[in-house]
């Protein structure tokens, strides 16, 4: 958990309260406890069974009249308060928590995939109304990956004090229609803390985890990963990748088409972002040193990660990153890049002092970023892309407006382009699923 001396918010107020007024100052310290309020979802669905149905998408006034509208949902949710997305061969699967009413007590996670002739979400399954319910939130997302029919998702339960919890795991050996409990990838008793989770399959069906813990109760959090190879039923012992990290902030795990792993994470000295490599499926692992070099000292912690990717092609060495520092002198978000597996990196552009929440996917030649923009009005959603390998960037483009009170985008790459989703509250009274489709 993060120290109880310093504020999350202490980074970010350094670094800008030369340049924001109070106003901003506010939208900030909203954006960092809306994980932790009642969402919004507002828009109405159409009606479906337990279980089975479709979901059509409600549009969204665009934030360019020329671009496409953008599309969302609750997914018969009252609210959503966490999401995870996976592409794999071509179909998209996503898993989502909410509440089912104003009145629930426990999140419900709910399991859909995309179907590309009706351009619809389709509901397959509910996963934990017989399972631990979770305490996921924004930052701290729900995790799914999926290898042919087969799919793990992870989360954080609730344990015995506010916030805390320890890891579950849930399989489906049938496309999503039917979960099962797996094991614990952290191997720990249900009151340490596992939390920041993130998850990978890779090209054999072996799905790999990483994630933040301090089962030795030193103080302070530690990176771990384990991996399953039955599909999620069982795990090897959890392994101690960083002894010392920051405490409260997400990590990226991803896996390359020849089935590198690389871990992005936040260390602790210096507070930038740290990256870890393994060659082996997970077996031995490399440190790769710091990706921005910024050297921002800090003892608090900021709850803001990094975006990490690969371009999608075999036996290539190049990854993208984009990294956000508190360092004053450099305060934002960065997009680096690199030509060698992550040892050593390229800074190339620099997204301006009032971003945050950054994330990044590449295919072939493209890549893209997305980032929440600090506003008046509130948080909006901003995407920039690539053409050339990260080489040079286009424009920012506004995709969702401050006023739609959007938080979290995620990008990821799909056959066809990009799709971004983010959770935004228009109504201010509950939480629900934006996204926008590039192609």
């Amino acid at each position: 958990m993060c120290s109880a001396n310093t504020s999350p918010l202490d980074p970010i107020f350094r670094s800008y309260e030369r340049q924001l007024n109070i106003r901003r100052k506010v939208i900030l310290l909203l954006l960092i406890l809306a994980p932790y309020l009642a969402g919004a979802s507002g828009f109405a669905i159409v009606s479906a069974t337990p279980d089975s149905g479709k979901f059509l998408s409600n549009t969204s006034a665009s934030a360019n009249s020329n671009k496409k509208e953008n599309l969302t949902s609750t997914f018969g949710l009252h609210d959503i308060l966490t999401f995870d997305i996976t592409e794999q061969a071509g179909k998209l699967h996503l898993l989502v928590g909410g509440k089912k009413s104003v009145d629930s007590k426990r999140l419900t996670l709910r399991y859909l995939q995309y179907n590309h002739d009706d351009k619809q979400w389709h509901l397959v399954a509910t996963l934990n109304e017989k399972l631990p319910e979770t305490i996921a939130s924004r930052g701290n997302d729900v995790q799914i990956a999926a290898h042919d029919d087969r799919l793990v998702a992870l989360w954080q339960t609730k344990g015995e004090l506010p916030g805390v919890g320890s890891m579950i795991s849930a399989y489906s050996t049938d496309a999503g229609k039917t979960w099962q409990r797996g094991g614990n990838p952290g191997k720990h008793a249900e009151d340490i803390n596992e939390a920041y989770i993130d998850l990978v399959a890779d090209t054999k069906g072996h799905f790999h985890a990483a994630w933040l813990s301090d089962p030795l109760e030193n103080g302070y959090q530690s990176l771990y990963y384990s991996h399953s190879r039955d599909h999620g039923k069982s795990w090897i012992e959890p392994v101690l990748l960083d002894n010392s990290t920051c405490a409260c902030c997400w990590n990226r795990l991803i896996r390359t088409p020849d089935d590198q792993l690389f871990v992005l994470y936040r260390d602790s000295q210096p507070r930038d972002m740290a990256l870890i490599q393994s060659h082996d499926y997970g077996n031995s692992w490399q440190h790769r040193g710091h990706v921005g070099k910024f050297q921002w000292e800090f003892s608090g912690c900021p709850h803001i990660g990094g975006g990490l990717s690969h371009n999608g092609q075999k036996n290539s060495p190049g990854l993208h990153a984009i990294v956000w520092t508190g360092q004053e002198s450099s305060s934002g978000l960065h997009y680096l890049g690199s030509t060698d597996n992550g040892h050593s990196w390229t800074k190339i552009k620099t997204f301006g002092e009032t971003t945050l929440n950054g994330d990044i996917a590449g295919r072939e030649n493209n890549v893209a970023a997305v980032w929440n923009q600090m506003e008046a009005e509130g948080l909006s959603v901003y995407v920039a892309k690539s053409g050339d390998g990260g080489l040079t960037w286009s424009q920012p483009e506004l995709i969702a407006e401050a006023t739609r009170a959007t938080v979290h985008p995620k990008i990821i790459a799909t056959q066809t382009g990009f799709i971004v989703l983010w959770t935004e509250n228009p109504t201010g009274k509950t939480s629900q699923i934006g996204w926008h489709i590039i192609e």
